[in-house]
């Protein structure tokens, strides 16, 4: 399991974001990362502290939303390498699910009603 510095949470209003995500090396290409759940990969939990927002207030709901994205792709092993284009879609599929748990598990409204931006376009490179 994997844990932010204690330092960065110094109040009671935390969220535990929990899923399965980077397992480093298992089941791939020496050296190799991925960014998407696979047999046997790690569980990732990161705690995001949020006692420093008012989350009555939409710019501190934005705030916390930006907190559980940045933990998130943090929690997904970070973006891949853009040629690898199975890999992106994984890390997007992981990063996608790891908010939208985070977001239950938050229970406040106002960040529920500005997490879900509707479904991802596929990119297409040009």
């Amino acid at each position: 399991m994997i844990d932010l510095p204690k330092s960065r949470i110094r109040a009671a209003r935390t969220l535990g974001l929990a899923l399965a995500a980077v397992g480093l090396g298992l089941a791939t290409p020496a050296g190799a990362q991925t960014a998407f759940p696979q047999e046997g990969a790690e569980r990732v939990s990161v705690t995001i502290g949020y006692a420093d927002l008012n989350t009555g207030d939409p710019a501190g709901v934005a705030a916390l939303l930006g907190r559980i994205k940045s933990a998130a792709a943090f929690a997904c092993g970070g973006r891949p390498d853009v040629r690898q284009i199975d890999q992106q879609t994984a890390f997007h599929q992981c990063v996608d699910t790891a908010i939208r748990q985070a977001v239950a598990q938050a229970n406040l409204p106002q960040l529920t009603a500005i997490a879900d931006p509707g479904p991802r376009r596929p990119h297409v490179a040009g």
